[in-house]
């Protein structure tokens, strides 16, 4: 029989008596009852196996040896984007982000509804609201082909089905946003619209430097074929308020569009330039204002003439801006330049001195001279390209 000796429990430190070839043991008797009093025997809630536990401890999920080959199946790996410990079963891919990271980034990103297609998609914050979900986006896409901008030369897709195909990338468009510029004829602002000015980038053509309204003018303008003086129903020959005849314009499709005429001050006298000449309003079709032409003075007071000594006709708009004028020249022999009737040219030329056209009489086939039915002249205006 063994020796017996005394010793102090490990964890309640109370004296105890045991034999020499016992081990220490952690309580002595009363306080391993007390201790054991607290123990409750349980069974796991996904193995099922019995364990033992104290009573303030939470069901565990697996016994010991459960949990040994639970925890086999298990590894630590760094997550591919923030790069933390993470631990996920051996069968699983590795994460993006540990769970604290995965929470940070979720709050991040919101669900809203396309704005065409309607279905709900999940984008970030600072992201714009998308056109289409990614099965509506794929649809889209089938129907989609490569475009080629007429101005970058970019490839861009667009959709095919279109009746008017697309012209221009996205890029190009918003690099051409449209531009207010000043009309070089009325001197008002007017607005250079995105299309046209991606048209003229794509032809490498100027700007447009008229309004609408001083471009049509000019088309109106550059359309004048004939002049002639009519009469009317009764054979009188049509004349203004001074009695002088009215000229009246045609294009070469025989279509009114526009008439010449003196006017009447708010007096009652006609209305006359600085040298006394009758100023000759132009009016279009319709009747409204288009301008007048007017002699002129010389900074010396002098009436301006040209080099044949006929005065210069200056031709204004209704804002009272100098477009234009017309007048006489000589050719390089020195000889008023004439037309095949004899009788002088008048030559145009715009504000910057660039010749723009000449108005001049004609032949018939028959070399007479061509006439309106009052008899007079008619002038033939002939617009140089």
């Amino acid at each position: 029989m063994g020796k017996w000796r005394s010793a102090y429990a490990s964890e309640c430190g109370h004296e105890v008596h045991l034999l020499d070839d016992w081990d220490t043991p952690r309580f002595c008797k009363e306080c391993k009852a007390e201790h054991d009093a607290k123990w409750r025997t349980v069974r796991a809630s996904e193995c099922g196996h019995e364990v033992h536990l104290l009573d303030d401890w939470d069901t565990p999920r697996f016994c010991k040896e459960c949990k040994a080959e639970h925890d086999a199946k298990w590894r630590t790996v760094r997550a591919s984007k923030c790069g933390h410990e993470v631990r996920v079963m051996t069968d699983w891919d590795t994460p993006r982000f540990c769970k604290e990271c995965k929470a940070e980034h979720d709050a991040k990103w919101r669900t809203v509804r396309a704005s065409e297609c309607g279905h709900e998609v999940r984008v970030m914050t600072d992201w714009d609201t998308p056109r289409f979900c990614k099965a509506c986006k794929a649809a889209w896409d089938a129907k989609c082909d490569l475009f080629s901008c007429k101005v970058c030369g970019s490839s861009f897709k667009a959709r095919t089905d279109s009746p008017n195909p697309p012209r221009y990338c996205k890029a190009c468009k918003n690099a051409h946003p449209e531009k207010h510029e000043r009309c070089r004829d009325c001197h008002k602002s007017f607005t250079i619209p995105s299309s046209t000015l991606l048209h003229c980038a794509e032809n490498h053509w100027d700007l447009p430097t008229r309004c609408a309204e001083c471009k049509a003018e000019v088309k109106r303008v550059a359309s004048i074929a004939e002049t002639r003086v009519e009469t009317d129903m009764l054979g009188r020959v049509k004349v203004d308020e001074n009695g002088k005849p009215i000229k009246f314009h045609y294009d070469k499709s025989g279509n009114l569009v526009g008439e010449t005429r003196t006017e009447k001050s708010f007096l009652g006298n006609t209305k006359v330039d600085e040298n006394g000449h009758p100023i000759r309003v132009h009016r279009k079709a319709d009747g409204t204002n288009a301008g007048y032409s007017k002699t002129e003075k010389t900074f010396f007071g002098n009436t301006r003439k040209d080099e044949t000594g006929r005065p210069v006709q200056g031709h204004y708009t209704k804002q009272d801006l100098r477009t234009s004028e017309t007048r006489h020249e000589r050719n390089w022999t020195g000889q008023v330049k004439k037309d095949e009737t004899g009788q002088p040219i008048a030559v145009q030329r715009s504000r910057t001195g660039e010749q723009t056209g000449t108005t001049a009489r004609k032949l018939t086939w028959w070399g007479r001279l061509k006439r309106d039915m009052t008899g007079r002249p008619i002038e033939h205006h002939d617009k140089k390209d």
